[in-house]
C-alpha cells in the first residue's frame, strides 16, 4: 500500500511552531510540489494503468475531483492555488511514491522523487533534461510531503527501505534542485502514523512510531546541514504538529470526527480522515493555509 509523501519544489518547513492563523495573500510566486497520493492531484500513475511511460499531464490539467484524488475531492496544492489566485502552483506528486524505487522491491512502481524532480525540468517530456531552473529562483518555492505511508511501509516491510536510505534520497535531490538555483524550500516533516486508522491497531504500530521519530530527528540533521551549505533556505513545517493539533482540539479545526472513516458516507463533513491512510477534505485547506505562511 503506498500513501501519501508529496514533495513541493521551493517549500521546505522545518520545526517551527505551526501558524493559527494564514498570512496574507502574497504576490505572484510559484509554488512547485513533489509526493505522494497526499499531494496527487492527478492519480496519474492510476490512471495511466501504472505506466511511467504514458503520457503524464500536470495540472491544471488534470480530470476535475473527485477523479484522480486519493481522499475524492481538491488536494491541499489545489486549495493553495485557490486561497491564493496570483500563484503559479505546479504539482508533480505521484499517487504511490517513495523516496527512492530502489529501496522497493516491487518490479513496477509510481515515479520517486528523483523521477518527479526530472519531470519539472522535462516539464513532462515536454522539453529535452536541462537541470536548470525555469522560473525565478527568488519567486520559486519546492515544498515537500515527501516522506509518508509509502515509505513507512517499505522501511517495515523490505530490508532495504531504511529512514537512512530516505533521508539519503532527499540529500541527492536537495543538491540537484540547489545546484540548479532553489534557493527557497519547506520540507514536511512526517506526521504519527501510529495514528490513523490504518495503523491504530496494527501489531506493528510500534515500528512505525520509531521510524517515524527517526525520520524527523534525521530530517532535521539534514536540514541543518543543507542549511549551512548557504546554497539555499530550507524550512521544515512541522506538519507533524499540526495533525496532532487537529487530533487533540479538532473543534478548533471544524472536525468533528477524528477516529472514524467517511469514504462510505454520504458526507465527509467533519472528518479527519477519508479511508485508513488518507485525509478527509475538509483538511486540505487547513494544510494549504499553514504551508502559506512558511513561503515567506
Amino acid at each position: 500500500m503506498r500513501v501519501a509523501a508529496a514533495l513541493t519544489l521551493a517549500l521546505t518547513l522545518i520545526g517551527a511552531e505551526v501558524a493559527s492563523t494564514p498570512v496574507p495573500r502574497a504576490a505572484s510566486k510559484t509554488v512547485v510540489i513533489f509526493g505522494d497520493s497526499q499531494s496527487d492531484n492527478c492519480n496519474v500513475w492510476r490512471s495511466q494503468g501504472g505506466s511511467s511511460a504514458a503520457a503524464q499531464y500536470p495540472w491544471p490539467s488534470c480530470p476535475s475531483p473527485p477523479t484522480g484524488r486519493a481522499m475524492a475531492a481538491p488536494v491541499w496544492g489545489e486549495r493553495l492555488k485557490s486561497q491564493n489566485p496570483s500563484w503559479d502552483v505546479q504539482i508533480f506528486a505521484q499517487r504511490g511514491s517513495v523516496a527512492d524505487n530502489n529501496h522497493f522491491t516491487t518490479t513496477s512502481s509510481p515515479p520517486d522523487l528523483a523521477a518527479q524532480v526530472r519531470l519539472y525540468f522535462t516539464q513532462y517530456g515536454g522539453r529535452s533534461y536541462q537541470a536548470k531552473i525555469i522560473t525565478p529562483a527568488a519567486s520559486t518555492w519546492a515544498v515537500t510531503q515527501l516522506a509518508g505511508g509509502n515509505d513507512i511501509e517499505s522501511a517495515i516491510t523490505d530490508s532495504r527501505g531504511t529512514v537512512a536510505n530516505d533521508i539519503s534520497a532527499l540529500r541527492t535531490q536537495y543538491q540537484l534542485l540547489m545546484n540548479a538555483g532553489f534557493r527557497n524550500f519547506v520540507q514536511f516533516d512526517m506526521y504519527d502514523y501510529s495514528t490513523n486508522p490504518h495503523w491504530r491497531s496494527s501489531s506493528r504500530k510500534s515500528d512505525v512510531v520509531t521510524y517515524v521519530n527517526n525520520y524527523n530527528s534525521q530530517l532535521k540533521t539534514l536540514v541543518n546541514q543543507l542549511n549551512s551549505r548557504g546554497q539555499g533556505t530550507v524550512k521544515i513545517f512541522p506538519f507533524s504538529s499540526l495533525v496532532k493539533s487537529i487530533q487533540s482540539n479538532p473543534g478548533q479545526y471544524g472536525i468533528k470526527n477524528t477516529k472514524d472513516e467517511c469514504e462510505n458516507l454520504s458526507s465527509c463533513s467533519g472528518y479527519l480522515w477519508y479511508d485508513d491512510r488518507h485525509f478527509a477534505t475538509d483538511i486540505e485547506p487547513i494544510i494549504a493555509q499553514h504551508v502559506a505562511s512558511y513561503t515567506s
